[in-house]
């Protein structure tokens, strides 16, 4: 197919069609999401990134996170990379920053760059199976890591986060809780969903009435977690314990406590996700769920090496780890 039967397809010109494919000068954002929308439908590909299809020397891996900036994620990207110089494999990064439309557009870029395969988190906000369905098509192996699409089994490496979860509430409840607030990742993520799945399970498996009202709902970032832990600290005074889903948010219960001069666990007892090293080096001393989180990364581009390697045998596998519980004094309950 050429552009000229893109532009026909897309009623525009072939010019339009061009200025999409190579981001350069002004399309109405309309325009070019018909215009992508017909080159995702024909799995076009350019004939210049085609001629080089038949390369038997692609050495690159792409790697797509959804947030660079999340320390959980550069500590994933840690492991692929020892892997990489361990096989001589180039790695081209992409961020989708969450973004459902920017991660459609960097499998659009894939099918063009080709790479040798891709190791995907996708973005926590909901979206269906079309995109991936796209790279299937495409012939281009893949795995998912960290998060799960709803209803599919892609291969991948993953947390059990729904153990995780359970894991933070019981101990919190062992130490005397009864009214733990969850401050939760995108319930349309996977794992913030698998989360709050296990934290309502081990309130019920004790007798303890989920109150969903204590349940509120981040996006894995600072900001969410420093919002709504003044929201619990000022408005739900009955709260004797928070559950804090990944560690930016956590970060920002622990601005919020600082700002409210309060302390764990003296003020409100304190269980987090995940424990970066950095937590060490600022003087952290949370109680959290750890993953081995650079391993996910290892054996993430190790998985991804055997199955294109094996292109005539590809079975679909999933390796799920399981977190640990590390206590470090924050989910200790005091008696007032």
């Amino acid at each position: 197919m050429k552009i000229s039967d893109i532009a026909k397809l897309a009623g525009v010109s072939k010019s339009t069609v061009s200025r999409v494919l190579n981001n350069t000068g002004y399309v109405k954002r309309d325009t070019k999401g018909r215009v992508l929308e017909v080159i995702k439908n024909v799995n076009y590909v350019p004939n210049n990134i085609a001629r080089s299809l038949s390369r038997k020397d692609n050495n690159t891996v792409a790697v797509v996170v959804p947030d660079i900036e999340n320390p959980y994620f550069s500590e994933i990207i840690k492991g692929i990379t020892e892997v990489a110089d361990e096989n001589d494999i180039n790695l081209l990064l992409y961020d989708t920053n969450e973004s459902i439309y920017k991660e459609e557009k960097i499998f659009n870029d894939l099918l063009g760059q080709r790479p040798k395969g891709a190791i995907i988190c996708i973005s926590s906000n909901y979206h269906d199976d079309e995109s991936l369905e796209m790279l299937e098509n495409s012939e281009i192996p893949f795995i998912l890591f960290d998060r799960e699409l709803k209803g599919k089994r892609h291969s991948g490496i993953f947390f059990d986060d729904f153990k995780g979860g359970y894991l933070a509430a019981e101990n919190l409840i062992k130490e005397g809780h009864k009214k733990i607030a969850v401050i939760a990742g995108p319930l349309t993520s996977s794992n913030g969903y698998e989360r709050l799945e296990g934290y309502k399970k081990a309130l019920k498996d004790n007798n303890i009435k989920v109150n969903e009202k204590n349940v509120f709902e981040g996006d894995f970032k600072l900001q969410s977690g420093y919002e709504h832990a003044k929201e619990i600290i000022l408005n739900k005074k009955e709260i004797t314990a928070i559950f804090s889903c990944n560690s930016l948010m956590t970060l920002g219960v622990l601005a919020a406590l600082k700002e409210l001069e309060m302390k764990t666990p003296e003020n409100i007892s304190l269980v987090g996700y995940d424990n970066p090293e950095y937590f060490d080096i600022l003087g952290v001393n949370v109680s959290s769920i750890k993953r081995a989180v650079k391993k996910m990364g290892r054996v993430s581009l190790e998985m991804l090496l055997e199955i294109t390697n094996k292109k005539n045998e590809i079975k679909k596998e999933r390796i799920v780890l399981d977190p640990e519980l590390i206590l470090r004094g924050s989910e200790k309950k005091i008696k007032k």
